[in-house]
């Protein structure tokens, strides 16, 4: 399937704040965020397509929001991001980008591996979690 990144953008003092949930081919919920997006924007950032059809995109506003306003929705096409093809440089905050990012690789079952990570800054903070299976045909 398509690799794509979703970013729905309100201006910061407009107080607007809104749900992304991605609604996959079969009607199920696929994929939803609230805020990983810069300045706390929703994003779904560089997610594989499970299959080929028509996908919903709901933007709503959250649960606790009253605020009105607009907002600017962007889907765009993606790389996806693969470290069997070796090394790779992520950059994360940038204005114009994701607070957040994903990698793919090829594992075998029973083998350890590593993830080095290293940040420019010795003052950054950051999560790292790998899913354990398959995500992708």
């Amino acid at each position: 399937g398509d690799v794509i990144h979703i970013v729905a953008n309100s201006a910061a003092d407009s107080g607007v704040d809104v749900d992304l949930v991605l609604v996959g081919v079969d009607g199920e919920d696929l994929y939803s965020d609230n805020s990983d997006g810069i300045g706390n924007n929703p994003a779904i950032t560089r997610i594989m397509l499970p299959a080929d059809g028509l996908y919903l995109l709901k933007v709503v506003p959250s649960s606790s929001n009253t605020a009105t306003g607009s907002v600017n929705v962007v889907v765009e096409t993606a790389e996806l991001l693969n470290l069997d093809d070796g090394s790779l440089t992520l950059t994360l905050g940038d204005a114009d980008r994701f607070e957040q990012d994903y990698v793919r690789f090829s594992g075998e079952p029973g083998a350890s591996y590593t993830l080095t990570v290293t940040p420019e800054r010795n003052i950054v903070s950051y999560n790292i979690s790998i899913g354990d299976g398959l995500f992708s045909a």
